[in-house]
């Protein structure tokens, strides 16, 4: 199109003049002018935007990267991109805001952090081919699930140059604890790993580029070299799946504890509540490495096989957090019904005599990173604690509890697998079983 030709000319000449204009005044009207002709070209192309008040020259909802760059975008993109993006959980997000990201975001899968995004544009979109790229984010992009698809696109193109693990004293104000990426598009034959937790005398080492593939391409700074023979021997294709012997599932969600969680069996009859929907219960704290410590506590179990008009006590009782309840996602979908936990699992599943019970989540600092237990009650539990149980006569619980409390398996995890949150999926641990 001429005009739209003309324009971009029009452009060219304005912004080689804004750059090199040392006169303040002129250099208001010259940005006047390229903001008028942007609107322009969109108007050519029959892009209607309304912008209101909104100022192009750079505000908090979007930013003209090729156009106040165009010098650098010309040439390539920025040879050095540093930053220190926005952590914000997607939580505080707003559902719109969440589609756009998906559609737009490669990276933005399951509860993705906002910093991914500005990661994904930093190496995507603003660095050059052989550029520099380095953040400085949370540490759960070393192995949170929600980061495979970025940990997919710095490893599997060998970007990774070095890893900084620096703790959570980073920052003056509390955050979480944080990691420094560098990644050099250029290729890198070696990665460098630092535990900075002590920033002026960190631990070093290298691996191998191709390093972190051993371990589904999840990130970890810690360890030694004369751990690392041992460590392959253990993730590798030869040994069965935990998941071909044994099942495993996540706890009771219920959307709304205080509604459906009691500290004993006593304070739940006290309320008037039928016994026979009473379980008892475990939160992730009521277990330690083979024992149970608490059996106290007792959940009002109702599912989709529950008639509440049986039970009237009970509807009473959730009549005093209905709306609240009614509040939920799964109930303002019409998934369940008001008064039923949000995810019940599978009762058959709970009610089973003899099952591992693992806590879900651990704090990195601490020593103790897996712990697992045997329940042979029938013992129900929330979130806190992932359950294990088997598929056939011939998977031993007894084995595997030994397996999962080994300090093999704990060095595992502190190593390997830095999540807060314990997955026992067949996705991270294999076991010859």
């Amino acid at each position: 199109d001429d005009m739209l030709d003309v324009l971009r000319l029009d452009l060219r000449k304005k912004l080689d003049e804004y750059y090199n204009c040392t006169d303040h005044k002129r250099k208001a009207i010259l940005k006047q002018d390229i903001i008028n002709n942007v609107k322009q070209q969109l108007k050519e192309q029959s892009i209607n935007v309304d912008f209101g008040d909104l100022d192009l020259s750079g505000n908090d909802q979007f930013f003209l990267w090729h156009t106040w760059f165009y010098d650098v975008f010309s040439q390539g993109g920025f040879d050095i991109v540093i930053g220190n993006p926005p952590y914000v959980n997607v939580q505080l997000m707003r559902d719109v805001d969440k589609g756009l990201y998906k559609k737009l975001y490669s990276v933005f899968i399951k509860r993705c952090d906002l910093f991914a995004l500005f990661v994904e544009i930093g190496l995507m979109h603003l660095s050059a081919d052989v550029g520099i790229v380095t953040f400085i984010i949370p540490s759960v992009v070393h192995s949170n699930m929600s980061y495979t698809k970025l940990r997919d696109i710095i490893l599997n193109n060998r970007w990774l140059q070095e890893v900084c693990y620096t703790g959570g004293d980073v920052f003056n104000a509390p955050t979480v604890d944080t990691t420094i990426l560098i990644c050099n598009k250029s290729g890198s034959t070696d990665v460098t790993l630092k535990n900075a937790i002590d920033f002026s005398r960190p631990s070093v080492r290298n691996v191998p580029a191709g390093y972190f593939s051993l371990f589904n391409n999840v990130i970890s700074v810690v360890g030694s070299t004369d751990a690392e023979g041992l460590l392959s021997k253990i993730m590798n294709d030869h040994f069965e799946l935990l998941c071909k012997r044994f099942t495993v599932f996540q706890g009771i969600v219920t959307g709304n504890n205080p509604a459906f969680v009691f500290e004993c069996e006593s304070e739940a009859l006290a309320k008037g509540i039928e016994k026979e929907l009473l379980h008892p219960l475990c939160h992730g704290r009521d277990i330690d490495k083979y024992m149970v410590k608490s059996r106290n506590r007792r959940i009002l179990y109702i599912d989709d096989s529950i008639d509440i008009e049986n039970y009237p006590n009970a509807k009473k009782w959730l009549m005093n957090y209905k709306d609240k309840l009614e509040t939920r996602r799964e109930v303002r979908r019409n998934v369940i019904n008001w008064f039923n936990l949000q995810w019940p699992r599978a009762k058959a599943e709970l009610d089973l005599k003899e099952k591992i019970l693992i806590q879900n989540t651990r704090n990195e600092a601490l020593k103790k990173r897996m712990v697992a237990t045997l329940d042979d009650t029938g013992i129900y539990g929330t979130q806190g604690l992932n359950f294990i149980i088997p598929k056939d006569e011939k998977a031993d619980l007894l084995y595997l509890l030994g397996i999962l409390n080994s300090k093999l398996i704990n060095y595992l995890f502190a190593t390997k697998f830095l999540n807060l949150a314990i997955n026992p999926h067949c996705s991270w641990i294999d076991i010859h079983c």
